[in-house]
């Protein structure tokens, strides 16, 4: 880009300054006076052709030394414009992959992976204890019914001990209300 500027303004200036140096020695040269087959140019007239072409040719390269001097301002704007174009790039990289990534436990993951891992394990969770409650509310109805039959056992239980212990004493009673006989009827 640098060398196509410099040679396009280089170009414009040599077209600018031939044009008008041809004219001045299409000039010069019709002026002049022939003999035989050589033009004759006087002294002064060459010597005024050439102090032009000098002062033109000084002109031009002033006018071609402020050229480069611009292009070379520019270049040193434009490599600055792109540093500042590629620092402002790899800021906005760096904001994208902050917004979608994100850090846990010092490793970046994608924002969609860590939302998917976090829903997959809490939905893992729920299901994990819903099973944990309905395998927990079975044992507690286990449980319970099993507490129900030990009361119930324990209340026929209870009611054996006590008819048997009833039975006993009755038969103590008619053993003791026979012995008593017998002792009766040993004493007559």
């Amino acid at each position: 880009m640098k060398s196509l500027l410099f040679t396009s303004c280089y170009f414009l200036i040599l077209c600018s300054f031939s044009q008008s140096i041809n004219d001045r020695f299409t000039n010069l040269l019709n002026d002049s006076e022939t003999f035989k087959d050589y033009n004759v140019i006087k002294t002064y007239k060459l010597n005024s052709f050439w102090s032009e072409v000098s002062d033109s040719i000084s002109m031009k390269k002033k006018e071609i030394d402020v050229l480069v001097r611009n292009n070379e301002e520019l270049n040193t704007r434009l490599s600055t414009t792109e540093d500042q174009l590629n620092n402002a790039i790899s800021k906005i990289e760096s904001l994208e992959n902050q917004i979608t990534t994100i850090k846990t436990f010092g490793i970046s993951i994608d924002k969609t992976v860590y939302k998917v891992i976090n829903f997959t394990t809490i939905g893992t969770l729920i299901i994990i204890i819903g099973l944990i409650l309905f395998r927990l509310k079975d044992k507690m109805q286990l449980a319970n019914s099993k507490l129900k039959d030990y009361h119930n056992l324990e209340a026929k239980f209870e009611d054996f001990r006590k008819k048997s212990l009833e039975n006993q004493m009755k038969l103590r009673r008619e053993l003791q209300t026979e012995r008593n006989k017998l002792e009766e009827i040993k004493s007559i």
